[in-house]
C-alpha cells in the first residue's frame, strides 16, 4: 500500500482524530491506573507466600483488585475499594470506547465516590477541580492505599517469618 493511498489517508485522519480525544483526563486515568496496578502487584508479592507461583498468570486488573481486597486485613470495607472499581470502569471505557458521554458518566462516578471518602474539608478543596485533577488524585489515593496495605503485609510477613517454625 502506498503512503498516499486514499483509504490509508482516510484511516490516518480517523486515527489522528481519535488520538486527539486523549485529553488530560484520559491521560491521568491511564497513567493512574497503571500506577495502581503496580501497587497491587507489590501488595500481592508481599501478601502471598509463593507469589512466584502466579507469575505468568493472566489476571485482569479487576481480579487483582478482588484478590487484594480479600487479602487486606481489616480494610475490606474501606471506601477506597469503591473508588478503585470506579477508576477501573472509567479506564475500561476510555480504553475500549471513546464515547465522550459514556466517559463523562464514568468520570462522574469516580468524582462522586472519591469525594465521598474524603473529609468535608478535603472534598471542599476539590469541589471545583477539573476532571483530570480529580482522576489523578483519586488514582494516587488508591495507589497510596494499596501501598499502605503493602507495608502492613510486609510487617505481618516479618512476624510470621520470625516466629513460625514448621512442624512445631
Amino acid at each position: 500500500m502506498k503512503s498516499d493511498d486514499p483509504r490509508l489517508e482516510a484511516n490516518l485522519k480517523t486515527m489522528e482524530e481519535r488520538a486527539a480525544k486523549f485529553n488530560a483526563r484520559m491521560l491521568a486515568v491511564m497513567k493512574g491506573h497503571m500506577i495502581i496496578e503496580q501497587a497491587m502487584d507489590g501488595f500481592l508479592d508481599a501478601s502471598l507466600f509463593h507469589a512466584d507461583q502466579l507469575r505468568g498468570a493472566k489476571f485482569t486488573f479487576n481480579h487483582k483488585a478482588q484478590l487484594c481486597r480479600a487479602l487486606s486485613l481489616n480494610e475490606d470495607k474501606d471506601k477506597s475499594w469503591a473508588v478503585l472499581r470506579a477508576i477501573n470502569r472509567l479506564r475500561n471505557q476510555i480504553a475500549h470506547d471513546l464515547d465522550d458521554e459514556k466517559i463523562g458518566e464514568k468520570m462522574e462516578e469516580v468524582r462522586k465516590t472519591y469525594l465521598a471518602l474524603l473529609t468535608k474539608r478535603q472534598a471542599e478543596g476539590f469541589a471545583e477541580s477539573p476532571d483530570h485533577e480529580i482522576a489523578q488524585s483519586a488514582c494516587m489515593h488508591c495507589a497510596g492505599f494499596i501501598a499502605t496495605l503493602t507495608g502492613e503485609a510486609t510487617a505481618r510477613r516479618a512476624v510470621i517469618d520470625k516466629n513460625w517454625k514448621p512442624g512445631t
